[in-house]
């Protein structure tokens, strides 16, 4: 009986654990981050909280401004005097002393004095903290301290505190009370954290959101190296974590001072002005070189209006921020920038009486991963696939094609080199072909890799020597369209050689006829297309058996591969096939068979295409 009465009891403790809604997860690096981000509490300048040391009166009434509506007033309204004889007008606590002690937060000491040095106690602390809540010692009962301890408990705002009565509170004490006071109630049953205008979510401060809300910026280096109001100790370039704060003239920054990070973005657009959009009296999109950007300040809408005087077919140099959008613009000779690439098409622009074309709209895909189109003279003699630089000074646009300009060698795994050569921070990887087909790469791709002379065609040096783009040779296998040849049929007539291909390929069939015959099997293939669709290349991929897939990795009996994010998944039954997921695949369930693309290439072994075929039992 009483073995049945306990496993009765462990289902409904099992059935009220499920029934429990999962909450955010709090870790105490998920605290730290929103109590900087919300600027409650700061470093020292390393950016250490201290949380092992205690924490005195004139630091704790600091912070509850900081986590009140009040925290931009100080140093507005200016003390001028003193309100104890132990604080002067001139400490650096005194304006914050001033409004604690107005909003009746916290109280000095019958001797006249406030007593800013002494440690504050846990009970002194949960006092304070509840009157910010809204809570008065006749709305609590009861008798101090017990009573107010006893409301912050059923507040939460003791939860995960290591003090106790009469003890003094640490810094970590204090991050955790503070966090608590941010995800708890008023005495009017709103979230103290709402009233700040910060969301919770789950019981927890979208911490995400506060970080936001407490970032300054954008803001525009008018020259190298400007004043910040605090020394950084987190720094990201362009989205990448950086050592060094380096910011140069014309770069876009903001910072939030509570977490101590800097963010910088350097990425410009040079070209001219063709479109801006909806008008120019309140533009909220301009289009330079064929690219359109969103307008995300009022600087940059005042200089694209008509007002600010930049019609179309201007040559400027747009300034982009955090999320890509155009914060300033930039005229005449500060407009300077050379882009390089490979030609993706060359399209006649103009046409003479005669019938010659004197201008092509010349699209190129930059190292950078946008295809930019620019109108230039024909005489250059463009064709896709060819390398060329395009550089903009001024209000001209001028474009030359370039030799190769080879290198090689092995990249070590932290991609930081190649051979003897060092890759900068800011490599862009570009891989092409000769049909005008690119794409760019992440420098993981190359970490452990061995690039040869003939798989490099171009590349460029910053100011520092070192390599800042590579433009590669068809080294990937990205370029190619993977898919599955259903059938090959034979269109010859007489000593013309013609053959259809049946090829499953993005989820569809598509058939092709050509001049010739591809050397190519049922299977796995890699197809080339030009840019009118039509096949120029064919050619048979490797395959084998898989015992396991996720969307990361797959595994033979004697080898690991890695998934290609474009990875095409399709079950087989009888001859047709249809589009699946790798969550739907099972090895229980299915023969599973994975094509990848080990031709020569720098990076091949990804698993381009698994066909899974139901078992039979």
């Amino acid at each position: 009986m009483r073995k049945k009465f306990v496993s009765v009891l462990i289902l409904v403790c099992l059935a009220l654990t499920m029934a429990i809604p999962a909450a955010a997860v709090r870790t105490e690096e998920s605290v730290e981050r929103t109590i900087r981000a919300v600027g409650i509490m700061a470093g020292n300048a390393s950016g250490d909280l201290m949380l092992g040391r205690s924490i005195t009166r004139a630091e704790f009434i600091t912070m509850m401004t900081n986590a009140s509506p009040y925290k931009d007033t100080v140093g507005q309204e200016g003390s001028g005097y003193s309100l104890f004889k132990d604080v002067k007008s001139s400490h650096w606590a005194s304006e914050y002393i001033r409004l604690g002690i107005s909003k009746g937060w916290m109280v000095g000491y019958t001797d006249g004095t406030f007593r800013p040095e002494k440690t504050i106690t846990l009970e002194e602390a949960c006092t304070a903290l509840l009157k910010l809540l809204g809570y008065t010692s006749e709305s609590l009962g009861g008798s101090y301290p017990q009573a107010q301890l006893s409301k912050a408990t059923a507040a939460g705002l003791r939860e995960q505190l290591a003090a106790a009565q009469g003890t003094p509170m640490t810094r970590r004490d204090c991050m955790y009370l503070f966090y608590n006071l941010l995800t708890a109630k008023t005495n009017s049953g709103q979230y103290y954290a709402a009233t700040l205008g910060y969301s919770v979510v789950n019981g927890e401060v979208d911490y995400t959101a506060a970080t936001w809300d407490n970032v300054s910026g954008p803001y525009i280096a008018a020259a190298d190296s400007p004043a910040l109001p605090f020394t950084p100790y987190t720094v990201y370039r362009d989205g990448k974590a950086v050592s060094t704060a380096t910011i140069a003239k014309n770069d876009v920054y903001y910072y939030n001072t509570g977490l101590g990070t800097l963010w910088i973005y350097t990425e410009r657009v040079s070209g001219k002005i063709t479109a801006v959009a909806p008008n120019l009296t309140a533009p909220t999109s301009v289009t330079v070189s064929g690219v359109t950007y969103s307008v995300g300040s009022s600087e940059a809408k005042w200089k694209l209006s008509g007002l600010g005087g930049k019609a179309e077919g201007s040559s400027v140099t747009l300034l982009l921020g955090m999320d890509g959008s155009v914060v300033d613009v930039l005229t005449g000779e500060q407009v300077r920038m050379t882009y390089y690439g490979v030609v993706y098409s060359a399209v006649k622009a103009v046409d003479t009486d005669d019938g010659a074309a004197v201008r092509v709209n010349l699209t190129v895909t930059c190292t950078d991963g946008v295809a930019r189109t620019y109108t230039v003279d024909q005489s250059g003699d463009y064709s896709a696939g060819q390398l060329v630089s395009v550089q903009i000074s001024g209000g001209t646009t001028q474009v030359k094609r370039l030799s190769e300009r080879r290198t090689g060698g092995a990249v070590d795994r932290a991609v930081t080199s190649i051979g003897s050569q060092t890759l900068a921070d800011s490599l862009e990887i570009l891989d092409t072909n000769t049909l005008g087909g690119a794409v760019t790469l992440k420098r993981e791709r190359l970490g452990g890799k061995t690039l040869t002379t003939s798989q490099v065609r171009y590349y460029t040096l910053d100011d520092e020597g070192k390599i800042d783009r590579l433009i590669l040779a068809d080294a990937s296998g990205d370029l190619w369209n993977y898919g599955y040849l259903i059938a090959e049929n034979d269109q010859s007539r007489g000593n013309t050689i013609a053959t259809q291909y049946s090829i499953m390929l993005g989820g569809r069939t598509a058939s092709f006829s050509v001049s010739g015959r591809y050397g190519v099997n049922v299977g796995g293939v890699a197809a080339r297309q030009d840019a009118t669709g039509a096949l120029v290349a064919l050619r048979n991929v490797s395959s084998t058996s898989l015992t396991q897939i996720d969307n990361e990795v797959a595994k033979s009996s004697s080898r690991t591969f890695p998934v290609a994010d474009d990875v095409q998944v399709y079950i087989k039954q009888d001859n047709n096939f249809y589009a699946a997921k790798i969550g739907d695949l099972s090895t229980d369930k299915y023969n599973l068979t994975g094509y990848y693309d080990e031709f020569g290439a720098a990076f091949g072994g990804y698993i381009r295409m698994v066909i899974a075929r139901e078992k039979i039992v």
